[in-house]
């Protein structure tokens, strides 16, 4: 299961790379068995608009 998790993560969360900043990428697709010592505020990240 863990490895169906990973794949999905990497194939699919990495499509939304472009779609925000580093900052904001990592904080959306952070691993959920890693926590943060802070809690995130989502209502802070925006989307950016990037032309490859």
């Amino acid at each position: 299961m863990e490895h169906y998790l990973r794949v999905l993560r990497a194939n699919f969360a990495s499509r939304f790379a472009r779609a925000f900043t580093a900052e904001d990428f990592a904080t959306l697709f952070a691993d959920p068995d890693r926590p943060s010592l802070f809690e995130p505020d989502y209502a802070c990240l925006k989307a950016v608009l990037r032309e490859v």
